[in-house]
């Protein structure tokens, strides 16, 4: 699953650490930046592309499609073909010019208009450049490739920039035609997409096209699109990418595209031109950093054994832990053309040579032994970065210096540090464990209880797990809670986070440090749990049973190789329009606010700015709006109401008050005001749930003397959640917490001097603990109905009408006739026709 090898650092010459960026120019000190070559450590998440992939697919995956797409196209699966294209030289060339010196490999998922390729372009980090670039082209490919070394990835691929290329003086036979196809080197194109090299076909791919203009190659059209166009291609418009059939093409001379790709895939298998495979834009996880703050990477180098050629990774123990690794891309060369001699010595690297290859970087490398696990962060007094392509503990020969586990030899620990996402890909199993040390192991929540029935869910691929005490979360604890019912995170995390957590998840399971027990739950809840002493929840007797058997995965509700059943994103928060950046100073700090309008403003507005996966934008004027509705509400509870105000106990007959209520209407008001809170917050629609309380606010102002007791505590129930402590002191001051008489002063207080008073103590009772409100569905039907009265399409009244009248057009006709709004517009008119829809309008046309 480790592995280390190079990789660029982005760096500016100013700074001495690596830069988080993509700009071609740092943003702090405005100077170019430049790519370092370092050596470092790598988890091998590829070898979980597909399984990650294929997960978001499943029914159960129960995430937001937004989310679901992200994962998608970051893991990025592509099927299509890498194809051999065998490389002469024709100027200036000691070889002859008909001999196959080398070949250069191509992805593409478009073989089927290879017959329209004109050209080949290679990345600038393309190992083939300088075995094939000619002597008189040299000097001009190694300014371009220097130019392009210090460009953003962002930079080189902007979709409309003006395309940039030099000829390296090789080409490329397209076997299909043995057309010459020139070799060209364009930071265009990435090393780390597909094979580095692509074929460019300009008649049919707009980036190609583009390319094409620039360099004046030629442009040749296999596809007809719907339109019957089989002019020539100038224009980008007429460059035809999806739909069509095959035209100038051979065999596949008159087939739709997706037919002739596949037709076009067999054929150059049959002729060992090509290989079908599969690619993924998702690259091994990079998580050396070169700084102090990090988890130390718990490897050890030994010179003395890299000099014998030992590691761990080529030991047996290395070779029990190993996963299948993703197959490489590249096919056997191809069979040439009779007018091409193949070179007997240029072979393809086969599969052995490949993973002695691969596994050269790790002679002399061996792990931390366990028992001396975890390796911490010594205490420096200078902690800043190096610039020297190493971290600061590279500095630090007491933390660094260390003895070989396999000879016993001088040896040095790796002085890079893990990336942070690899502490947060696992720090939700540590959550529900963080009193481990102290044995304090709460197996029940005394909050959630059901009778249940667990079932155990086997890890698929091994155990390795050599004692439980060892993991830094409780098992017991993890079996029953896991996976997380439901996770919120922002949205900027929503792909590489998420990413490594769920990798993360899926490693850890297969190795057996996760076990899974599926819990059956019964219907209905069950008291009894009890909260002992030391903390710990005590279930009743016979409320978990056990069971040996292992339940098949596809049976469950959830997906246990996943970590979280449900993901939320939450939107980004701006501030007056604008992006919050510590740069820019407009960072909101919440102490401010909080001091002018208290907490529960600041959170209240907070959930009314917007959508939870939208965001809002943060403006004062918003949130002093904000404070003056929930001091109205404080008002309308207090002075508006004051009889409540000195209530010793809040009724509860609500029937007995209601009936003194003088409309049906009030009634329906609440409840429906209940129902649609409830629902809101259900769905974590925050901002519309607000928005009905301030309806109801609204409506409370200009009913003031419909408003009893029971409906005000209903109302301060819906607002809790968004305003905790307000509700709170107005559910206090509505006379709900009861007196309860205490038998004596403690000796301690009367000593200071206590009152008298204190001899009588409030029995505290918080509004949160308190019964959701409920709502009743025969008070939600409306009894009254609104009517819109049209003349000639246009509205000129309305009619409010028992719902008994709704769907009576004669009723309604003869009340909208009487109306003197009517009248007006029908006086003097003929009437030609009534149109007429049910509890909704009625149309007089004259």
């Amino acid at each position: 699953m480790t592995k280390q090898s190079q990789e660029k650092e982005i760096a500016a010459p100013s700074l001495p650490t690596g830069l988080a960026m993509t700009k071609d120019v740092c943003e702090r000190c405005s100077t170019p930046v430049v790519k370092k070559e370092l050596e470092q450590w790598f988890f091998r998440i590829t070898a979980y592309a597909e399984r990650l992939l294929q997960n978001t697919y499943k029914p159960i995956f129960n995430w937001p499609d937004k989310v679901k797409l992200g994962q998608r196209n970051w893991i990025g699966k592509k099927e299509g073909i890498n194809i051999n294209y065998p490389i002469i030289q024709l100027s200036n060339n000691p070889i002859s010019t008909n001999k196959y010196i080398y070949n250069v490999v191509v992805f593409t998922t478009r073989p089927d208009t290879n017959f329209g390729a004109t050209f080949i372009v290679v990345a600038p980090e393309h190992p083939i450049i300088e075995k094939i670039t000619t002597p008189e082209y040299i000097e001009a490919v190694k300014a371009y490739i220097k130019t392009s070394q210090n460009k953003s990835k962002e930079e080189r691929v902007t979709e409309g920039r003006k395309k940039t290329g030099v000829f390296t003086g090789s080409y490329a036979i397209n076997q299909l035609n043995n057309y010459k196809m020139p070799i060209w080197v364009a930071d265009f194109v990435l090393m780390d997409v597909g094979t580095g090299a692509v074929v460019g076909v300009p008649g049919h791919d707009k980036r190609d096209f583009e390319f094409a203009v620039v360099m004046n190659l030629p442009i040749k059209r296999v596809v007809v699109g719907k339109d019957g166009d089989t002019s020539k291609i100038t224009r980008p418009e007429q460059v035809q990418e999806l739909e069509g059939k095959m035209i100038n093409s051979g065999f596949l001379n008159g087939l739709e595209i997706q037919t002739a790709i596949s037709k076009m895939m067999d054929y150059l298998e049959e002729k060992g031109w090509g290989k079908r495979v599969t690619t993924y834009h998702l690259r091994d996880w990079l998580i050396s950093r070169q700084r102090y703050w990090g988890a130390p990477i718990p490897m050890i180098y030994c010179q003395h054994c890299a000099d014998k050629g030992e590691s761990w990774f080529s030991s047996e123990e290395a070779k029990k832990m190993s996963f299948p690794r993703r197959p490489k891309a590249d096919p056997p060369l191809a069979e040439k053309r009779e007018s091409i001699q193949i070179d007997p010595r240029v072979k393809p690297e086969d599969d052995n040579q490949r993973a002695e290859n691969d596994n050269k970087w790790a002679v002399g490398w061996w792990p931390v032994p366990e028992d001396q696990l975890p390796v911490t962060l010594p205490d420096v007094d200078d902690w800043r970065p190096t610039g020297t392509g190493r971290g600061p503990l590279a500095g630090h020969p007491e933390f660094y210096k260390t003895t070989c586990p396999n000879c016993g030899g001088a040896a040095q620990r790796e002085t890079d540090v893990c990336d942070t996402f690899l502490d947060s890909s696992w720090y939700y199993l540590r959550y529900p464990s963080v009193n481990k040390k102290s044995n304090v192991i709460a197996r029940r929540n005394e909050m959630t209880t059901k009778q249940s029935q667990e079932v155990e869910i086997a890890s698929p691929v091994r155990q390795l797990v050599r004692n439980d005490n060892q993991l830094p979360w409780d098992p017991d604890i993890t079996q029953h809670w896991f996976p997380v019912d439901s996770y919120i995170g922002g949205a900027e995390h929503t792909v590489l986070h998420l990413l490594y957590t769920r990798f993360t998840w899926m490693a850890l399971r297969d190795w057996g440090f996760i076990k899974i027990k599926y819990q059956i739950s019964n219907i209905k809840d069950k008291e009894g749990y009890k909260l002992t002493d030391s903390g710990v929840a005590n279930a009743p007797q016979n409320d978990v049973i056990l069971a040996n058997e292992v339940r098949p995965e596809s049976d469950l509700p959830w997906d246990p190789s996943e970590p979280f059943k449900r993901f939320f994103a939450h939107g980004l928060i701006i501030k007056d329009g604008a992006k919050m950046s510590k740069s820019k100073g407009n960072v909101v700090v919440p102490d401010e606010y909080i001091k002018l309008y208290g907490t529960d403003t600041l959170r209240t507005y907070l959930m009314f700015l917007g959508p939870f996966d939208g965001g809002g934008d943060f403006r004062d004027s918003g949130i002093a709006g904000m404070y003056r509705w929930l001091s109205r509400v404080w008002r309308l509870a207090m002075e508006k109401v004051p009889q409540v105000a000195r209530v010793s106990k809040v009724p509860r007959d609500e029937e007995k008050t209601r009936d003194t209520l003088d409309t049906r209407g009030t009634l329906q008001m609440l409840h429906k005001t209940i129902k649609g809170v409830t629902e809101d917050i259900k769905h974590l629609h925050y901002n519309t749930a607000i928005s009905k309380l301030m309806e109801f606010v609204n409506w409370w102002m200009e009913n003031t003397d419909q408003v009893d007791t029971t409906m005000v505590i209903d109302f301060l129930k819906l607002l809790a959640p968004f305003a905790p402590h307000m509700t709170e002191e107005l559910w206090q001051n509505l006379s709900v917490s009861r007196v309860a008489q205490v038998p004596q002063v403690p000796p301690e207080e009367k000593a200071r001097g206590t009152r008298d008073t204190l001899d009588t103590r409030v029995t505290f009772s918080s509004i949160h603990h308190e019964p959701w409100p409920k709502y009743d569905e025969k008070l939600l039907v409306e009894d009254q109905v609104t009517i819109i009265v049209q003349v000639n399409g246009k509205m000129r009244d309305s009619l409010v009408l028992s719902t008994q009248n709704a769907n009576s057009q004669t009723v309604i006709e003869q009340v909208a006739r009487a109306s003197a709004k009517t009248q007006k517009w029908l006086s003097g008119n003929s009437i030609k026709k009534v149109v007429f829809v049910p509890a909704k309008l009625i149309n007089f046309v004259v």
